[in-house]
């Protein structure tokens, strides 16, 4: 990810502390920010992304990490998947913000043929 504060004049890089979880590798990183004007994490940036195995028989995470400095750092990633007995497969994170702030991610879990997705109403609890 990069920021820029000179109205993208110029670029600086930011990182987000990628972790594996139960996966091989991260995947699908998605971002969305809190743009609404009356929320109470108004400019809270949200990244979320699945660690893989690249097996769709495996349990896959869901991972949300955010920031509430602009991107400059980012918190310690959180898990968002819920929690199934045996395999789940979820891929493709999708984050959104509700207009009360509340931070909804939903993925696809190829295991169960469904779509799943968790919320936190509060930003600084960020857990399924």
């Amino acid at each position: 990810m990069a920021r820029s504060a000179d109205g993208g004049r110029t670029w600086t890089p930011t990182y987000f502390a990628f972790k594996n979880g139960t996966g091989q590798f991260n995947d699908k990183p998605l971002i969305t920010v809190d743009t609404n004007p009356n929320s109470p994490f108004r400019d809270t940036i949200y990244v979320t992304w699945d660690t893989a195995t690249g097996n769709s028989s495996s349990t896959n995470d869901i991972l949300v990490s955010r920031s509430t400095d602009g991107g400059r750092t980012f918190s310690d990633p959180v898990k968002a998947s819920a929690s199934v007995k045996g395999a789940n497969a979820a891929i493709g994170a999708d984050p959104f913000v509700g207009s009360d702030g509340t931070l909804y991610v939903a993925w696809n879990d190829a295991q169960h043929n469904a779509i799943a997705f968790s919320q936190s109403p509060m930003a600084d609890k960020l857990s399924a």
